[in-house]
This record gives C-alpha cells, sequence and structure tokens, in this order.
C-alpha cells in the first residue's frame, strides 16, 4: 500500500496527489486493505498433468534441496566473530 501511495504521489493531479496522502495514514490504509481483502479470491488449480515447460526441467525432492552457504560468496555478510 505504501508504495502504492508513492507510485500516486508521482503521479501527476490533484487526485492522485489527495489518494496517495491518504494512504500513508494507518488507519485510512487498514480501512482500505480491508475492503480490499473482502473482493480478493484465492484459487488454487491441481493438475494432474504437469504444464509444459519453455526450458529444461528439474525435479528435486526435499532431501536434494538445501540452502548451504557459499564460503566465497560475495553476499555471504559480515563474518560473525565467536
Amino acid at each position: 500500500m505504501i508504495a502504492v501511495a508513492a507510485l500516486m504521489l508521482l503521479t501527476p493531479g490533484f487526485l492522485t496527489d489527495a489518494l496517495g496522502l491518504m494512504l500513508f495514514v494507518p488507519v485510512l490504509r487498514d480501512v482500505i486493505w480491508r475492503q480490499a481483502v473482502k473482493r480478493i479470491r484465492v484459487r488454487v488449480v491441481r493438475s494432474s498433468r504437469p504444464a509444459p515447460a519453455s526450458g529444461p526441467v528439474v525435479e528435486l525432492d526435499d532431501s536434494e534441496f538445501a540452502s548451504r552457504p557459499n564460503p566465497s560468496s560475495p553476499w555471504r555478510g559480515p563474518a560473525r566473530r565467536p
């Protein structure tokens, strides 16, 4: 909601600026969110056939997929000291 408010403030016009400023008010944001949730529906469709893939497909079991830190990665963050 805050990202939408920022986009509305960047869009020229009095109405979009007013709506963007209103979305920064937490109470109004909660009211708008409650109204939006009533209209949102999530539908899960499960198919017995896999969808055609545009590239190579790799199927992994839970035991085959694990997130392990890469010591040579520049994104590993600061080293922890004991």
